[in-house]
This record gives structure tokens, C-alpha cells and sequence, in this order.
């Protein structure tokens, strides 16, 4: 896969003014869902107000600060970021207007994407990888401070609240930090590319999204042969795989529009939607836990596939 710069040059700016409808154009001519073709006008939209004066002096602006400057600013930016939307989260769910369940699945669901999002605020050497690296890295101490505090302590109290489907802080050590790790792995091995943008949508978007919605409106079972312990159903692979595949074209479609990757949401469609599919029966199979099993099923076949990617 090629990649681009990190930054939109102005003289991009026009470019982009044009090839933005015909990317909801395409979307509009294929057998896409309704959803689908919404997502594609938002990404035109912002490539519209990306073209606005006010906006591109801005990008250039951004741009100009040094390089040290501009990446521990961008470190600081994610910390606070993940930080207050654990937060939020937790106040959805004091205030009941979520359960705790969902609130701990919009945890799941918003801290990987938007960890991807802030990439493309990085410069995309090896200066921006170390500094977008932390990120992840002071997530894991965190994880550990939170499941090794002393019984009783406070230390970590809201974040185990925030993840924990049970309260108990051992669960910190579990799930969560696989997933933390994860976007480690993605950051190290994956920095700025369409594979490690795939394989977490799938992880965070299409993972919390089957069980959300299995649960709300899940009828139909899979056979045991298949699923043995009966909890999932149909209707949350079929979410799965949707919110999945538009998550990711989405993604795809805003890193094409900064610059990151040269791939357009359009080009990327079929084997998105081929990825989407396969991850959401690793998510169905007892394979593991599938914060690990997803993610790196999406990666691997993103990278077999990476030639049409």
C-alpha cells in the first residue's frame, strides 16, 4: 500500500473539492444500504469545509509547528481525549441514561477509533510513531495500576467502573488490556496504515456493535456445533458485519481525504466488506478472547488482500 503525506498541502485543496462527489456519487451507484451512502456524503462534506479558507489556513498553521512540538501536543490532546471519554461515559451511566453495560460498550467502541482518528495529526516519521506509541503504552500502566490496586483504594476506581462488566478490577488485567495492547501492536507494526485502521474498526466497532445489538434484538441462535454456548445470535453477526464494514469505510474514506493512505473508501469497498464478513464469524467461533482473535484475523486478511487494498 502507498502512502501519502500526513498533512494536506493547499495545493491538494482543489483536488480534493472535485473528488469529493463522486465519492458519494459511487456509493450511490453501487448496492450499498442508505447508511452507507450517508456516511459517503459525510466524508464529501468534510472534504467540502476542508477546502474553506478559514480551514486550510488553519491546516497550514498546524503544519508549520515543529515537529517535536506538534507531536507531544498531539500526545497530550489523545491522553485527554481518552481520559474524558471514559469520563463521560461513566457520568451516561450515573445519570441512567445509559446502562452500565452499554456505557462500558461505548468505552469499547469509542476508544480504538478514536485513537486511529488523531494519526493523521502526527507527522508520519518515526518521531510521530514513538509520540502517537505513548498513547497506548501509559494506557497499559494505567490498566495495571487499576488491577493491582490494593482492595479498597480508589486508584483506578472509575476506569475499572468504566470497563468492567462485573466491578471486579481483575478484569482490568483481562479484556481491556488485550485491547489496550492491541492498539499498541497496531501503532507499532501498523503505524499510518489501512491495515491496522481495518483490523481495529473491526475489533472496537464491529465487536461492540454484535453485542449490543444481539442483545437488544438477537432471536435467531446458531447451532451449537457452531456456537456452543448459545449467546449469540444472527441478528448481532449481521450487526457486526454492517457497522463493521461502515466504520471502516468511513475511516478509510477521512485517512484518504488527509492524506494518510492513497486508498479511496470506494476502491476499498468489496474487500472491506469481505473482511467485515470473515471477522464477524471469528467474532461467532470460540477462538479466543476476541479482542485478540478479531483484530488480528482482520490484519492478516487485510494484508493477503493488501494488492486490491
Amino acid at each position: 500500500m502507498g502512502f501519502l503525506a500526513a498533512s494536506v498541502p493547499s495545493s491538494m485543496l482543489p483536488a480534493l473539492r472535485s473528488a469529493a462527489p463522486p465519492l458519494a456519487a459511487v456509493a450511490r451507484s453501487t448496492p450499498l444500504t442508505a447508511s452507507l451512502a450517508a456516511g459517503m456524503d459525510l466524508i464529501a462534506a468534510t472534504a467540502s469545509v476542508a477546502t474553506s479558507a478559514p480551514v486550510s489556513a488553519a491546516i497550514a498553521a498546524f503544519t508549520a509547528v515543529p515537529a517535536p512540538a506538534r507531536n507531544a501536543g498531539c500526545s497530550v490532546l489523545l491522553l485527554v481525549a481518552s481520559i474524558a471519554w471514559i469520563k463521560i461515559c461513566n457520568l451516561l451511566s450515573s445519570a441512567g441514561i445509559t446502562s452500565q453495560y452499554v456505557s462500558r460498550k461505548l468505552v469499547h467502541m469509542g476508544s480504538g477509533p478514536l485513537f486511529v482518528l488523531c494519526w493523521p495529526l502526527f507527522t508520519p516519521g518515526l518521531g510521530g510513531q514513538l509520540a502517537a506509541m505513548t498513547v497506548p503504552i501509559l494506557s497499559v500502566v494505567r490498566l495495571l495500576r487499576a488491577g493491582k490496586a490494593a482492595e479498597g483504594s480508589e486508584a483506578g476506581a472509575e476506569l475499572v467502573r468504566a470497563i468492567s462488566r462485573s466491578g471486579d478490577k481483575q478484569e482490568a488485567l483481562e479484556g481491556p488490556m488485550v485491547y489496550t495492547i492491541v492498539l499498541l501492536a497496531a501503532t507499532a507494526f501498523g503505524w499510518r496504515s489501512a491495515v491496522s485502521v481495518i483490523a481495529i474498526n473491526q475489533m472496537a466497532i464491529g465487536d461492540g456493535m454484535a453485542d449490543i445489538v444481539g442483545r437488544r434484538f438477537g432471536k435467531r441462535r446458531f447451532p451449537t456445533f457452531l456456537e456452543p454456548t448459545g449467546k449469540k445470535s444472527v441478528e448481532g453477526s449481521v450487526a457486526f458485519a454492517f457497522f463493521a464494514f461502515v466504520a471502516c469505510m468511513l475511516m478509510v474514506g477521512l485517512f484518504n481525504l488527509t492524506g494518510v493512505v492513497a486508498l479511496t473508501a470506494a476502491q476499498a469497498a468489496p474487500q472491506l466488506l469481505l473482511i467485515s464478513v470473515v471477522a464477524a464469524l471469528v467474532e461467532l467461533l470460540p477462538l479466543g478472547d476476541d479482542n485478540f482473535t478479531v483484530p488480528l484475523s482482520s490484519a492478516i486478511l487485510a494484508t493477503v488482500l493488501q494488492g486490491g487494498l
